[in-house]
């Protein structure tokens, strides 16, 4: 009879990869971790692999430290919904790295969202299934075998084949949809109604609980201040959510890059506008015939005072209709958009949008809609709008019934050409005396995170944070120091290369000639956000400058220049702001 040695614990298991848990075990998990596994668990992995033999009883008890269906399930929604979270989290990092822009280091205080701390039992009431999670089907449909499958598009079904919001296509391979293609897998029609008023929208144009409580981002409400990641239940917004050119679009930097109580509002803006002289080479502001203005962007705080100039001397008397053109910060592309709102919200009032106009722009078929929430996000228009109802007040009186109606364009990444072939367009616009035009612009962003910090190394100018060699490499350029010319002298302080490359751009711009102004910012490579809003309408001041204006009318006069602060170390950053106006 032979005897068997009952195997010590040693010998049914090999490395700590088996060892059973240490009492309860929680299923929060990192990131890091390749399968969303917590490494107490003990699971198998290559690098845990022993030379002693996997024994039967060995593997058995491996299998039955296993987890339950239950578990691995929650976990892959833990997962699942750890990938949401951090992608909002990356959107609003980027979202305060916008506002933060423009403000020097140290002067803008960051709230910081609170960490998700809700445990394990509260998070399962929400996530229920992974066919929930993704609006599947719980079971797969039968199809008989040996059946055709007759092609049948949504249409011949009755079902919505694009956003009544910006007309995007559904599986089109355009938008938002074909970017982040969540909703649109495996989604019926229905899960692509508004909640509140059943309007289809697309992913960019509504916002969810991971396809549950969908909702148009009219009918989710007003966000609080420029926080993506979450919508006030209290404040929402009036229900014109139906149909094109019926919404409104929020004033959704209010109480945040400016004040949102108009009363307070209403006084800063008339302070700023109170230190602007009334006078300005010998004319009275504001400047007969002042139809177009360049004026900044930024929080009032910064560009507020600068933008003063520019709006006191803009002349609105004669005006029925504003133009505004700014730049893309939350998206990019290549043509001019125009706005689908029908209004603009502002601390004082809303200004109501030329719908007409816009479709009249849209027939030429140069011109695409600006996406939904890439609007509201947008800052470059919002921001003049409180200076441009103020001067409306002044201009026509306290009822804005009286007050012109607006167009708002986005001008996106455009080539000389292509500027010219806008500027031709808005050419017979900006002829009429009936007609404001506002071009949204800051200029030069210097600094490490704007990848453009122009310095003297060696004696040739160059910038270390470029992306290509190109843009590092600037020593065919001369700022007229003589460094270049002499290694012997001083190179300036930081912040005179940056009011010297402010000072080429303006220069460029007054010279009234679209090309100079185009081929110096490829030159210099200055970081001015709007230079494709000032080429659009430089290239039709030309256009009308060619067909016949009296001398000195059709060009840009600048009047102010500020920064956000003096660059004196290579660690600082700033933004420069300037304000122009032009006589017709």
């Amino acid at each position: 009879m032979v005897l068997k040695r009952k195997r010590s614990e040693s010998d049914l298991s090999f490395g700590s990869a088996f060892s059973s848990p240490q009492g309860p075990q929680t299923f929060d998990f990192a990131m890091s971790s390749p399968v969303g596994f917590p490494a107490s668990r003990g699971f198998f992995s290559p690098s845990s692999r022993s030379s002693t033999p996997s024994h039967g009883r060995t593997m058995k008890r491996f299998r039955d430290n296993r987890p339950s269906e239950a578990e691995v399930h929650q976990r892959t929604l833990n997962l699942l919904y750890s990938a949401q979270q951090q992608c909002q989290q990356h959107q609003r990092h980027q979202q305060i790295a916008s506002e933060i822009e423009h403000s020097p280091p140290g002067s803008v205080a960051i709230a910081t969202a609170p960490c998700n701390t809700a445990n394990h039992n509260h998070r399962s009431t929400y996530q229920r299934s992974l066919h929930s999670f993704w609006k599947l089907p719980s079971s797969p449909v039968p199809i008989l075998e040996g059946t055709p499958s007759p092609h049948i598009s949504p249409s011949d079904l009755g079902v919505a084949t694009s956003c009544e919001d910006c007309g995007a296509g559904f599986g089109d391979g355009g938008g938002d949809d074909a970017m982040m293609d969540i909703d649109s897998c495996g989604v019926v029609d229905g899960d692509r109604n508004c909640g509140a008023c059943g309007k289809i929208v697309c992913f960019s144009c509504s916002v969810s609980n991971l396809g549950e409580n969908r909702r148009c981002l009219v009918c989710a409400g007003r966000r609080t201040g420029v926080d993506r990641n979450g919508w006030k239940a209290s404040g929402v917004r009036k229900p014109v959510c139906f149909g094109s050119h019926t919404r409104t679009r929020e004033a959704s930097h209010a109480g945040s890059w400016y004040e949102d109580r108009p009363e307070k509002l209403a006084s800063e803006l008339d302070s700023y506008l109170s230190k602007v002289p009334d006078t300005i080479d010998g004319a009275n502001m504001p400047v007969s015939g002042a139809r177009v203005i360049i004026a900044p962007h930024a929080g009032y705080s910064y560009s507020g005072p600068c933008a003063a100039w520019a709006y006191k001397a803009l002349d609105l008397s004669g005006a029925k209709r504003v133009f505004l053109l700014g730049p893309s910060h939350k998206y990019y592309t290549e043509t001019c958009a125009l706005s689908t709102f029908s209004k603009y919200e502002t601390p004082f009032g809303d200004l109501t949008v030329d719908t007409a106009l816009c479709d009249k722009l849209r027939e030429t078929g140069d011109f695409s809609n600006i996406p939904v929430n890439r609007e509201v996000e947008e800052h470059c228009l919002e921001m003049h709008l409180p200076y441009l109802w103020k001067r409306l007040e002044q201009t026509f009186g306290g009822d804005s019934g009286r007050f012109p109606p607006i167009v708002p364009i986005i001008v996106g990444v455009l080539n000389e050409a292509e500027e010219h072939t806008y500027g031709e367009v808005l050419a017979p616009y900006l002829k009429d005396p009936g007609n404001a035009f506002i071009i949204s612009s800051d200029f030069c962003h210097w600094g490490r995170n704007y990848s453009y910090a122009p310095q003297y190394i060696d004696g040739k100018l160059q910038n270390p944070h470029g992306h290509t060699p190109i843009v590092r490499d600037l020593s065919h350029i001369d700022l007229g120091f003589g460094v270049e010319q002499s290694p012997d002298v001083t190179p300036p302080p930081l912040h005179e290369i940056i009011k010297k490359l402010d000072e080429m751009a303006m220069n460029a711009v007054e010279s009234g000639t679209h090309g100079k102004f185009h081929k110096l910012i490829s030159k210099t490579k200055n970081t001015v956000c709007g230079s494709h809003p000032i080429g659009v309408v430089m290239a039709a001041l030309e256009i009308l400058s060619e067909e016949g204006l009296a001398d000195g009318k059709g060009k840009f006069k600048f009047i102010q220049y500020q920064r956000s602060g003096l660059v004196v170390d290579k660690k600082d950053y700033s933004v420069s702001y300037a304000s122009a106006y032009a006589v017709l």
